[in-house]
């Protein structure tokens, strides 16, 4: 899945409304769409037919595991004193409070699923029983992730606004996840093509944005786990 830009700030919100976590698990930013009377919208078209369909899809999953108690939840329901929604079909009274304060408070039994949340945790357990692993909750590809979304997400050796980021550190570490299967190349030269794609991303490019040669070598030489040389012996 490749992810749509989506605003860094999400990375730190540990609680999130039900439509939020849908759109963010189909890899799009939830300021694109909003929920009204329980159904989603597409703010301005910014999301494709099948994006949108997705997160609908997702969004009644989600629900329904809520409802089913698979998937924890803080349910909000409406409530007012009085009896203003006395009328509702499936409006209930809370005695509690009528005992309590006398007056009379009525309450949906149906979720406001526009404010009821989920915690990133609960969520992520929930991903992980289904065997499901949306890049923006378990980001294993960084080619996959917008540095805007991945910075404040990495570990301090990667991140580039830690006060001793190492460049040279950042892009063998880079290359050594990315490069799981070299296929019939040796390792030393998937190493190296990826190092040069991605040299401008570690700030190693001179003046004419070609990649820096020794920086290339320093890095594919501690990323190289080939000691032997040569492409990848065939298995079996």
């Amino acid at each position: 899945m490749t992810l749509k830009k989506i605003d860094s700030s999400w990375l730190y919100f540990d609680t999130l409304k039900v439509w939020q976590a849908a759109a963010l698990i189909e890899g799009c930013d939830p300021n694109f769409i909003e929920l009204k009377d329980n159904e989603i919208i597409n703010l301005e078209e910014k999301l494709t037919e099948k994006e949108f369909t997705c997160i609908k899809t997702i969004f009644s999953a989600l629900i329904q595991s809520i409802k089913s108690g698979k998937l924890d939840a803080t349910i909000i329901r409406d409530g007012r004193l009085g009896r203003e929604f006395e009328n509702y079909s499936d409006a209930v009274e809370s005695w509690d409070v009528r005992k309590m304060s006398g007056e009379r408070l009525f309450y949906k039994k149906s979720p406001n699923w526009e404010k009821t949340t989920i915690s990133v945790d609960s969520l992520k357990k929930w991903l992980q029983k289904g065997q499901v692993k949306p890049e923006f909750f378990f980001p294993t590809n960084a080619d996959n992730i917008s540095p805007e979304i991945m910075q404040d997400n990495k570990p301090d050796y990667l991140n580039k606004n830690h006060p001793r980021y190492s460049r040279k550190l950042a892009a063998t570490i880079g290359a050594w996840q990315a490069v799981t299967n070299p296929k019939k190349r040796s390792p030393k030269e998937a190493l190296d093509i990826w190092l040069r794609a991605h040299a401008g991303d570690f700030g190693m490019t001179n003046a004419e944005g070609q990649p820096v040669e020794q920086a290339m070598k320093d890095c594919s030489k501690v990323a190289n786990w080939n000691y032997h040389g040569g492409a990848n012996r065939a298995e079996g």
